[in-house]
């Protein structure tokens, strides 16, 4: 498996990757790969910066892959519920028969 973007880069703009509780107490946690704070959290909620997540992907290939893969299966795409658009291509299909 190889991966489609590379080198890494990874969304961390939702509010889950924030520590506030840490950042309540101004007691941010080590991270789990350089031991430095950090106020941010991994998908899993670890401690780790963006940019030390993003070289350790870079070191392991495969591992990113497959955290490409697990993302793209759950995010989903929304269908179209807008009654004109069912309109028009009902309207395009009656023109075709």
């Amino acid at each position: 498996m190889s991966p489609r973007i590379w080198p890494p880069a990874l969304d961390w703009r939702a509010s889950t990757h924030w520590d506030y509780d840490a950042a309540a107490m101004d007691a941010p946690r080590p991270c789990v790969l350089c031991g430095h704070p950090s106020l941010l959290l991994s998908d899993d909620g670890a401690p780790c910066h963006k940019t030390c997540a993003e070289a350790w992907f870079e070191q392991h290939p495969d591992a990113w892959a497959a955290y490409e893969a697990r993302r793209d299966r759950t995010t989903s795409v929304t269908p179209t519920t807008n009654p004109q658009a069912i309109e028009t291509d009902n309207a395009l299909f009656d023109q075709a028969a």
